[in-house]
């Protein structure tokens, strides 16, 4: 596929992920195995894996999203089945439930010879444009809590003492 939709994703960039093709119903993708990836013994390091899943699942998801609505992996299960030594992981997304508010997603990861090497279910939260983050640069004028969880420029409140409210 032509300038895949993974590239927005850096670390799926990093890890190599691959998209190969992409529909509501199902996302596929792959890794390739390579000693930088790997842990002792050359083995493909299950943090990639969990990763490839994750990019794919979060894409399925934003396919199954109406226009201007985002999505987060707010949870994430994963089953190892057997070690990658060498080859290609395969990863095959499908929706499990898609909701109003989140989506559950299912990915059969899968080795050169089309055996099952892990199977991660993650849970996608459905976040609606108003509950998207605000730009800072829409901010101004507002003011964080600093390290202490205190609003600067305010005096500091024994117990039971409120902050005044500030009407603007």
């Amino acid at each position: 596929m032509s300038e895949s939709p993974l590239a927005a994703m850096p670390f799926a960039t990093l890890i190599g992920a691959e998209l190969v093709s992409a529909s509501p119903a199902e996302v596929r993708g792959r890794v390739e195995w390579t000693p930088d990836r790997c842990t002792t013994g050359g083995v493909l390091h299950g943090g990639v894996l969990m990763s490839l899943a994750d990019a794919l699942g979060g894409y399925c998801a934003v396919l199954n999203l109406q226009p201007g609505v985002g999505t987060a992996t707010i949870e994430s299960k994963t089953n190892f089945f057997r070690a990658v030594r060498a080859g290609f992981v395969d990863g095959v997304t499908t929706p499990i439930h898609v909701g109003r508010t989140t989506i559950v997603l299912q990915t059969d990861l899968l080795d050169q010879e089309g055996r099952l090497v892990a199977r991660v279910t993650q849970t996608q939260l459905v976040i609606p444009p108003t509950a998207q983050a605000v730009p800072q640069s829409q901010l101004a004028g507002t003011e964080a809590p600093d390290a202490q969880g205190e609003h600067q420029g305010e005096p500091h409140r024994g117990p039971g003492q409120k902050r005044s409210r500030r009407r603007v």
